[in-house]
């Protein structure tokens, strides 16, 4: 069991490294989109 607590240890700090990695990218998306969005929105705004 010793050696499956060092596997777990060291599988953590990968998983959460990699939870975040996915975090930040679907967060960066959906800003992304969001700005897009109102990008949008106002340049049809100011063209109309």
């Amino acid at each position: 069991s010793k050696t499956l607590q060092i596997q777990f240890l060291t599988l953590v700090p990968t998983l959460c490294g990699q939870v975040g990695e996915l975090l930040t990218m679907v967060s960066n998306k959906l800003v992304g989109m969001r700005c897009q969005q109102s990008f949008m929105g106002g340049y049809a705004h100011a063209v109309h």
